[in-house]
């Protein structure tokens, strides 16, 4: 197998490994990791949807159903 592809494949691995560790390690707070970081941007100052779409790598949409969920 190509080198390049060998690493890309460990570290889809490991972010699946570390992904499931964290939601394991909020299960109690009741939250995602992605909710958590956003909980963490926007606690840092003011940012725009747009920004925290970019900064977690998701839509401005899927920002605005989290802000809704946690909000509740």
């Amino acid at each position: 197998m190509d080198p390049s592809l060998c690493l890309c494949n460990a570290i889809k691995n490991a972010a699946g490994s570390l992904d499931k560790q964290l939601n394991a390690s909020l299960a109690g707070l009741d939250i995602s990791h992605c909710q958590a970081m956003l909980i963490l941007m926007v606690g840092e100052g003011s940012a725009s949807v747009s920004d925290l779409s970019k900064a977690l790598c998701c839509s401005c949409g899927n920002v605005s159903q989290m802000v809704d969920v946690l909000e509740r």
